[in-house]
């Protein structure tokens, strides 16, 4: 299991944590692969997706009186999970991880793979861990959790009703994002986009498509590549402190 690296910070000093936490965030999604990937079937770059959440995240706790960096951060950080033929892809990831009996657990590997980036690089502190783990656990008991839960959903929405859109997908995206921060302050609460209401049926009835056979060997073969290729380097895992575990969480980074 990939083991986490935590540091108590002082809490006069959590501000600028998440001002520093963003901004390497944000540098990974500008140098990342994350411009090749997008979900099956789409051909749009997840990275202009996940810039506009956590512009949005960011702008929407300032008006609901919560942290701006907090808040991106949490959002980039989620963002960063997108493996191989995007969200499809992680079936047969799941399925490689237990027919092997690998140390990772299937049902957190958004939580790992933020962590594994992290942990390569910074200290993660435990207010910031324990957001990513209430982000994948479901828990939406703190606001900046639950701001980037609603504009991640959001975005979802978006690239289900871009296939109906008529005119230039990027100007619904600009405009639901607008719309949704607008509404914030207005509210004071979360509100739904009232302009994609007018697409709720199709994004209600949509069914995403999913892997063909041939695409999913193709994900478990890439996957043993990248395990067979660190198991016998053993003498460079050790010197990079890399596990077979961490094979597959930079195989979900960079794989395009």
């Amino acid at each position: 299991m990939i083991r986490k690296r935590m540091v108590e910070k002082p809490l006069e000093k959590m501000p600028l944590y998440y001002k520093r936490i963003k901004e390497y965030f944000d540098i990974i999604m500008i140098h990342s692969s994350l411009a090749g990937k997008a979900d099956l079937g789409s051909g749009r770059s997840e990275k202009g997706y996940q810039r506009i959440a956590a512009s949005a995240s960011g702008r929407m706790a300032r008006a609901l009186g919560c942290s701006e960096d907090k808040a991106e951060a949490l959002s980039l950080a989620v963002g960063q999970f997108f493996p191989k033929y995007g969200m499809a892809g992680v079936e047969p990831i799941k399925e490689y991880i237990v027919n092997n009996k690998i140390d990772l657990d299937p049902d957190t590997l958004g939580v790992d793979l933020v962590e594994y980036i992290i942990n390569r690089r910074l200290l993660v502190a435990t207010d910031f861990d324990e957001k990513l783990h209430q982000y994948y656990r479901g828990d939406d008991s703190d606001p900046e959790v639950r701001i980037v839960r609603f504009v991640q959903q959001t975005i979802k929405e978006v690239k289900i009703a871009e296939k109906y859109f008529a005119g230039n997908p990027g100007d619904l995206l600009f405009d639901v994002s607008q719309e949704i921060v607008k509404l914030a302050g207005e509210t004071g609460q979360l509100t739904s986009s009232r302009i994609l209401d007018e697409y709720r049926q199709q994004i209600d009835t949509y069914q995403p498509p999913v892997l063909s056979e041939e695409q999913r060997q193709d994900i478990i073969a890439e996957l043993d590549g990248y395990i067979h290729s660190f198991c016998e380097k053993t003498g460079d895992m050790e010197k990079l402190n890399e596990t077979r575990e961490a094979a597959i969480l930079i195989y979900m980074e960079s794989a395009v």
